[in-house]
Parts: structure tokens; C-alpha cells; sequence
């Protein structure tokens, strides 16, 4: 009997080490609160502490930020998703590697909590996981996207997209001049054009690489709607 109690003890032990293959950083969990307003890009990072190559995939568990009408979409070592999948793969991590999950959310003038939890766990090995969790809070800290106030501004969703060669997108603002940014998902400028007229269609042309980008309408250097575009 005890040697069956000493085996058994033996089992947890070796299950508990196999569990701590790989931790994450800072944390497996960020909150915040912010302006409705706001495009947040948040970063958790998993590091292989193990002594050996570790495969690991992902299966997204609970997802409130799309029901609200945010735009969100996720990122991981491998590239971009334009929405947040049920699950996928984060490749293979050599030993002292790190692969890393990022959530991009604009919260378009709609205020809420919303939450994405994704379980990273060891392919084959599911016993070997852990749960990283992303919660926002949306609210209104001054009265923006009043739509009294900017009925008459607006930015459409670029079409076709994705897209390859070309893709248009429409815009309304209150005067007769303004601009449009396009920046890739780390922020970097990537093409900026100036508008003319209160009302039209911009065509971009432009080569890009392969990736996910936003683009982002302003008036007298207020930034006025975001939205996000993808180039195949």
C-alpha cells in the first residue's frame, strides 16, 4: 500500500514538472480600462523553459469582444487572423524561444466589458496549459462619437477586402479637407493621403506587403474613425 501511495505521488510530481514547460510573460492575464475612443494592442509572450523543442496550439474558450461590435482581430508568431479563431498553432519553440499571442481591439464608439480567453496548450500533451485571458472595459470619458455632433463624418469599410492589387475606400468629413493614414499593426506609417474634398473615394493602388493594416481619417489632426484592412 505505501509503495502504491509512493508511485502515485511519483506520477504527480512528474505530471507537475511536465506542466512547467513553458511560462508566460509579463503574465498570463492583462486588463484595462479605456476611452472608447481607443485602439488597444496588447502582447503576452509564452517562453519555452523547457530542455527541449515544444510544439504548442491554441483553442480560443470565451470571446465577448465581437458580440459588442468591436473590431478585433489576433496575432500570433505566425501572422495575423482578422477575427479571432477557435484555434490554430503557434509553431514549434527551440529551446529558450518564445512565441507570442497579440490582440488588437478598436472599441468604435461602443462602450462595454468584453474578454477573449485562449487555452495555449503543449499539441499532444493537452494537460500541459495555460489560459491567457485579454478583458477591456470600454467606456466614454468625453462625450466622443455623439452622434449629433459627428453625423456628418464617416469612414467606410475598404472594398474589396482583403484585397491584392487595389480596393476603395469612402469617407465624409465636415470640411473640405483632411487626411488618411495607413499604418501596419505596429504602428509604423506606411502611406499617408491627403483629401480635398468633404466627400469622396480614395482607390489605393499601392503595393503593400501581405499583412493587416489600419487606416485612419482625420480632420484638422483629429483623428476621427479607425478601421482595419487586409492585403493578401
Amino acid at each position: 500500500m505505501k509503495k502504491l501511495l509512493l508511485i502515485s505521488i511519483l506520477l504527480f510530481i512528474a505530471v507537475l514538472t511536465k506542466a512547467q514547460t513553458f511560462t508566460t510573460l509579463p503574465n498570463d492575464s492583462i486588463e484595462s480600462t479605456n476611452d472608447v475612443n481607443d485602439w488597444m494592442s496588447d502582447y503576452i509572450y509564452i517562453a519555452n523553459t523547457s530542455g527541449s523543442s515544444l510544439n504548442l496550439s491554441f483553442q480560443t474558450i470565451a470571446n465577448t469582444m465581437d458580440p459588442l461590435g468591436w473590431n478585433v482581430l489576433l496575432c500570433t508568431s505566425n501572422g495575423c487572423y482578422s477575427y479571432v479563431p477557435s484555434s490554430g498553432s503557434l509553431g514549434t519553440l527551440v529551446v529558450g524561444d518564445s512565441a507570442h499571442l497579440n490582440l488588437h481591439c478598436g472599441f468604435m464608439g461602443i462602450a462595454g466589458d468584453g474578454e477573449v480567453s485562449v487555452r495555449v496548450y503543449e499539441t499532444g500533451n493537452p494537460s500541459n496549459a495555460d489560459t491567457i485571458t485579454f478583458i477591456y472595459h470600454a467606456v466614454s470619458t468625453a462625450g466622443i462619437f455623439d452622434n449629433s455632433v459627428n453625423k456628418a463624418l464617416s469612414l467606410s469599410q475598404n472594398f474589396p477586402n482583403p484585397f491584392t492589387t487595389s480596393t476603395t475606400i469612402n469617407y465624409q468629413l465636415e470640411q473640405s479637407y483632411g487626411k488618411l493614414i495607413i499604418t501596419d499593426i505596429q504602428g509604423k506609417n506606411i502611406a499617408e493621403y491627403l483629401l480635398n474634398d468633404s466627400s469622396g473615394k480614395l482607390v489605393i493602388t499601392e503595393k503593400f506587403v501581405p499583412g493587416v493594416y489600419f487606416y485612419s481619417l482625420y480632420e484638422n489632426n483629429k483623428l476621427i474613425s479607425k478601421n482595419k484592412m487586409i492585403v493578401q
